[in-house]
């Protein structure tokens, strides 16, 4: 099967060709594409490290993965993350390691001005911190430099609950780091720090992005319900591309 690339994104592509690519990548990001049929992989140099998305399924799938990790390889990348569809199965030539299911969202729509919710501080980043540490899986930490500002719930002297919203490699905003405190679960705290930090994305910008684990069906379903719809599901892996 024939593999077009490696080749720059065409601002097009991002732009027309799918939400992900447009809102997340961006038109104007210094990505690199591999197509095959309706299938695509595309490299992107982060601050740590080399991501590759694919989008597609079957044996066009597998061709571009293939050719995308071959050519890094040859460059010397010696490992990076990719991710690939979950609903396919699909041959990666490498090892991979530390594979995670997750699902990427996103809205136009503004969700109902929620109560009780603050900008933080930096001065109370050490209270995001103590929260962080309930949520080991959280991507995004105070001094993060894609974080825009941190919302979150004040109950006593610590947070209730808290998220981060952040700058997609696009300029799109997108929401991380969403944490309730155990002893305040299941009073909508999540949901108040979702939607603030959502209607704050959409006074500058179209649409707002967000990523969940997928075995976190509580978390699926406050963002649902919020107005967030799951465009791809992936499972993300290390590839080790040497030895």
């Amino acid at each position: 099967m024939h593999v077009e690339g490696p080749r720059p994104l065409a601002e097009d592509e991002a732009a027309h060709e799918d939400v992900f690519l447009r809102w997340q990548i961006g038109p104007e990001a210094p990505a690199r594409l591999w197509r095959a049929d309706d299938a695509i992989a595309v490299a992107v140099q982060r601050d740590n490290g080399v991501f590759v998305t694919c989008l597609g399924a079957g044996p066009a799938l597998d061709a571009v993965v293939a050719a995308a990790l071959a050519h890094l390889r040859s460059e010397g990348c010696p490992e990076l993350r990719v991710s690939v569809p979950a609903d396919t199965d699909v041959v990666v030539p490498a090892q991979v390691l530390e594979p995670s299911h997750w699902e990427w969202m996103w809205t136009s729509t503004p969700p109902p001005v929620p109560t009780g919710v603050a900008w933080l501080t930096s001065a109370e980043e050490p209270l995001v911190e103590e929260l962080l540490a309930f949520s080991p899986r959280a991507h995004a930490r105070p001094g993060d430099p894609h974080v825009r500002a941190w919302a979150g719930v004040r109950r006593g002297d610590r947070l209730a609950a808290a998220g981060a919203l952040c700058t997609a490699q696009a300029g799109t905003p997108h929401l991380r780091a969403i944490v309730t405190h155990p002893d305040h679960r299941g009073q909508g705290h999540g949901a108040a720090v979702t939607a603030a930090m959502t209607l704050r994305g959409l006074q500058d910008s179209p649409v707002v992005t967000l990523g969940m684990y997928s075995d976190n069906d509580v978390a699926r379903r406050i963002y649902h319900r919020l107005g967030y719809r799951t465009s791809h599901r992936w499972v993300s892996s290390r590839a080790v591309l040497t030895g």
